[in-house]
């Protein structure tokens, strides 16, 4: 047995060689808000419109109905409206036994 297969080390581990580029992980994460604001645009407008009256409601208002609209147009809004009918169609039924 020689001594240098018994004391040979593993490869250092290198961070920069697993480090995440920035660029992606932001795009990542753009993206994600992007497409769950375009498949929840009605759920969100709908709660911008139970919002108190004032500026702040007109102002989110008129930024997130353009929004809503093309996703409507886009269909991407079907999802969520089948989810709230058959999630809540039975959450409406059940009998809530004391």
């Amino acid at each position: 047995m020689s001594t240098n297969t018994v004391n040979r080390h593993p490869k250092q581990y290198d961070p920069l060689q697993y480090r995440l580029k920035l660029f992606p992980v932001v795009l990542a994460v753009v993206s994600f808000y992007i497409f769950a604001a375009l498949f929840n645009a009605n759920g969100i407008k709908r709660n911008i419109e139970l919002m108190k009256y004032g500026r702040a409601r007109d102002i989110c208002l008129s930024l997130f109905s353009p929004v809503a609209s093309f996703s409507n147009r886009l269909g991407l809004t079907k999802f969520r409206a089948m989810i709230e009918t058959s999630a809540g169609d039975r959450i409406r039924n059940e009998k809530i036994n004391p």
